[in-house]
C-alpha cells in the first residue's frame, strides 16, 4: 500500500441543495458563510465513491501486545496500518467484532454535516441550550473545532438532528460505516446502539480519510483531519478521537481510541490505528488504561520511537 500523501485539495463549488439549506439558516450564519466562501458542496448519495488504492493489507500479530493488554488489566483489540507493510493486530476475531462507536462517530458525523451543508465550517458556533451537563467544558457556545476537542455530545447530537434520518442513512451506506443501523433515535444511535462498528472498520475509515478516498469533498476531508485532537508523544504527534460508552441496561462499558500518528514537523501520517478496550466493569479503569496502553502499542508497532509519559 502506497505512502500517505495529505493534501487539502481544491475547494469545490457550492452545490444547489447545500445552498438551499444555508439560505434557511440564521442571517448571521449565512453572512459568515458568504464572507468565508466556505459553504459545502454536497456530494450526491448516488455518486460513485473513489475506488480504493488497493486491497487491504494482510494481517500479522503484533508481538508483545498480549502482555501489554494483560498488564493494563483490560481486554480488547488493536490494529495498525502502515504504508507498504502488513497490518499489525492483536485480538484475533475481536478485531472484526462490532461495538457501538461512542464518540468516535464524531468523525463521520462532522464529515456528513459539512457535506450536507448543515454547518459551514469548523469555526461556526452553535449556541448552548442552557442545560448544564456533567462536563463543564460543554456548558457554553461551541464551534465544531472546540466541540471535537472537548467531545461535546450535545453539539454532535444537534448536527445529527439537522442532518436527519434519511440523509444519515444514505451517508452511512455511502461511507460503508459499520452495520449502518440508526434505529429511531437520530441523536443517540452511536451512543447506545443500534449502530456498531469493528476496530478493523474504524481503521479503514481513518485510512480512507487520510488517503482522500472517502466519498466526500477534499475540502470536508481536510477540515475534519484538521480538527481531530492531537497529543505529542515521544518523537511523534498522535491525532486521535476517544470514545467511551456506558449503558443503563447492564451491558459492560467499552472505550475506543482511533486515529493516526505523524511527525512533529511533518504532517504525513506514519500509520493509522484503532484501539478497542473492554473488561473492567468500572469505566474509569478503561479510561485510565486507554492512553498508556495506546502509547506502548504504538511504540511496539514502530509508529513512535518511544512512549511518552
Amino acid at each position: 500500500m502506497a505512502a500517505y500523501a495529505i493534501s487539502p485539495g481544491p475547494r469545490p463549488p457550492l452545490g444547489p441543495r447545500a445552498r438551499a439549506r444555508l439560505r434557511r439558516r440564521a442571517p448571521q450564519a449565512r453572512a459568515r458563510a458568504r464572507i468565508r466562501d466556505c459553504a459545502c458542496a454536497r456530494a450526491s448519495p448516488e455518486a460513485t465513491p473513489p475506488p480504493p488504492s488497493d486491497a487491504p493489507p494482510a494481517r500479522v500479530p503484533l508481538a508483545g501486545a498480549a502482555a501489554r493488554f494483560a498488564a493494563a488489566g483490560v481486554d480488547g483489540a488493536f490494529i495498525v496500518r502502515r504504508p507498504g507493510a502488513p497490518d499489525l493486530e492483536f485480538g484475533g476475531a475481536a478485531v472484526d467484532e462490532r461495538h457501538e462507536p461512542c464518540s468516535t462517530f464524531k468523525i463521520p458525523n462532522a464529515l456528513i454535516a459539512l457535506e450536507e451543508g448543515v454547518i459551514a465550517g469548523p469555526d461556526e458556533v452553535l449556541r448552548w441550550d442552557g442545560v448544564k451537563r456533567w462536563r463543564a467544558a460543554w456548558n457554553r457556545d461551541l464551534d465544531l473545532r472546540a466541540a471535537m476537542e472537548v467531545s461535546a455530545v450535545w453539539y454532535f447530537q444537534e448536527l445529527a438532528r439537522r442532518i436527519g434520518p434519511t440523509a444519515m442513512r444514505a451517508w452511512l451506506d455511502r461511507l460503508g460505516y459499520g452495520d449502518r443501523q440508526i434505529g429511531d433515535k437520530i441523536d443517540m444511535f452511536w451512543l447506545e446502539g443500534p449502530l456498531t462498528i469493528a476496530p478493523a472498520e474504524e481503521l479503514d475509515l481513518v485510512d480512507r480519510l487520510l488517503r482522500g478516498e472517502l466519498p466526500v469533498s477534499q475540502r470536508s476531508a481536510a477540515m475534519v483531519r484538521g480538527i481531530i485532537p492531537t497529543r505529542a508523544a515521544g518523537d511523534g504527534v498522535i491525532h486521535a478521537k476517544t470514545g467511551t460508552c456506558t449503558f443503563d441496561d447492564g451491558r459492560p462499558p467499552h472505550a475506543w481510541l482511533v486515529g493516526w500518528v505523524a511527525g512533529p514537523d511533518d504532517p504525513t501520517p506514519r500509520g493509522a490505528f484503532a484501539l478497542f478496550l473492554r473488561g473492567p466493569s468500572d469505566v474509569d479503569a478503561l479510561i485510565a488504561a486507554r492512553w498508556p496502553l495506546a502509547l506502548e502499542l504504538l511504540q511496539d508497532a514502530g509508529l513512535l520511537a518511544e512512549a511518552a509519559d
